[in-house]
């Protein structure tokens, strides 16, 4: 599992156990071809890799647009292959090992900062010309 560009997020699971997820990102510096979308799990206690199930679409820099909620995380907008960038709005469920998209960004952003406050999940900016703001009501 190599790759830059990636994000990183420690969430919860149904027992209030910790789980710490590496996903997506970039293989190498190639930007054309090399964004993925793999999910992996690492077990701290056996010093292990656990494979999870694959995001819905390959994205790298992402990193500021994940975030933990209930027992799972959200991951919005990122890079895709050719240059490419996403609007999906995607929520990781630990205990089904599933995704599930909850929502677009209007326009596609490879770049998002994103957060969570007062029950909706905010983006703001990315790689777009102007100033740039969506919230989606979130309930998981």
């Amino acid at each position: 599992f190599l790759a830059n560009h990636m994000s990183f997020v420690t969430a919860h699971d149904q027992t209030g156990k910790q789980r710490h997820y590496f996903l997506a990102g970039q293989v190498g510096e190639n930007e054309h071809t090399g964004n993925i979308k793999d999910n992996y799990e690492w077990d701290a206690m056996n010093e292990t890799w656990i494979k999870r199930n694959d995001m819905p679409v390959t994205r790298g820099h992402a990193a500021s647009s994940t975030r933990a909620i209930g027992c799972g995380f959200i991951i919005a907008g990122g890079s895709t292959n050719e240059f490419g960038k996403t609007n999906d709005v995607s929520y990781y469920d630990i205990p089904t090992d599933s995704w599930t998209t909850i929502g677009e960004i209007p326009i596609p952003i490879n770049t998002p900062v994103c957060d969570i406050a007062g029950g909706y999940f905010y983006c703001e900016s990315g790689w777009v010309t102007g100033s740039y703001s969506y919230r989606i009501k979130i309930e998981v």
